[in-house]
């Protein structure tokens, strides 16, 4: 379902969690950026990024040796929101379990497939959220408040 809190709360997540992790990343929308960049250079992305350093792939398929020695060595977190395509995942991140030990992967999405095709080790589905739920989150990344304000409840 569209407009749940999907992305809100994985970006909370990530928040939290990110300095636990030795690279992180987290990819907004990345239905519409695959469209609009690319597969391939959105890869590149992710992997400059966790390794802090350009990396060139010249072949999606056969990532150049010390690329996958370092990769592997590091715990990672990477979200990935709004994905829509189940082979997406795997094009942009090879194998994830080439990975480091404790690395995590967190898929944003609106298709339970693309979770199951992909062999998702646990999943948890967002419901609608009640109208004071869901004026506590607005009012927590509208003004950044956490509590009710009488002022903003009339809005």
């Amino acid at each position: 379902m569209a407009g749940n809190g999907k992305t809100t709360l994985a970006e909370e997540v990530f928040k939290k969690l990110q300095s636990e992790y030795d690279g992180c990343y987290f990819l907004a929308n990345e239905r519409e950026k695959s469209s609009k960049h690319g597969i391939d250079s959105l890869q590149k992305e992710i992997f400059s990024r966790l390794l802090e350093n350009v990396v060139k792939i010249d072949n999606p398929n056969a990532f150049p040796i010390d690329v996958d020695r370092r990769i592997g060595s590091m715990k990672v977190l990477i979200v990935l929101d709004d994905v829509n395509d189940s082979d997406h995942l795997e094009k942009l991140l090879r194998t994830p379990y080439k990975f480091g030990l404790g690395s995590r992967i967190i898929v944003t999405t609106r298709y339970v497939q693309v979770l199951n095709a992909n062999k998702a080790n646990e999943t948890n589905q967002l419901g609608e959220f009640s109208l004071d739920k869901a004026l506590e989150l607005f009012n927590l990344n509208a003004f950044k408040l956490s509590d009710h304000q009488w002022e903003y409840d009339e809005l």
